[in-house]
């Protein structure tokens, strides 16, 4: 059983953004004041080049914080190989508001 408030573990595939980005539109449309929160993966945010995320941070939705693991690794390699354009420019260029956080302080 996931912990309450936990809806989905979604995996390293793409698929938990766009289930945020469904969440936070129904509560728009039921006019609730919900605030909907998505853990990411950097490996998996390659994805915003192409795939299901992509179309997720196109909608720019107010209520919806995407919270991204920097770990730098992917399934076979360094995110930094793979994509070298830097995951924040690249949500920068998309309209997201970023903040980087140093997570182990």
């Amino acid at each position: 059983m996931l912990a309450k408030g936990i809806e989905a573990s979604t995996g390293s595939l793409g698929h938990g953004l766009p289930m945020g980005v469904g969440l936070a539109l129904a509560a728009i449309n039921d006019h609730r004041p919900s605030r909907v929160y998505v853990l990411v993966g950097d490996g998996e945010c390659q994805e915003v080049r192409y795939g299901s995320s992509y179309h997720g941070i196109t909608f720019k939705l107010s209520n919806l914080t995407i919270i991204v693991d920097y770990n730098n690794l992917q399934g076979y390699d360094k995110t930094d190989d793979i994509a070298p354009m830097p995951l924040d420019k690249r949500l920068e260029a998309f309209g997201c508001h970023v903040l980087t956080v140093d997570g182990h302080d």
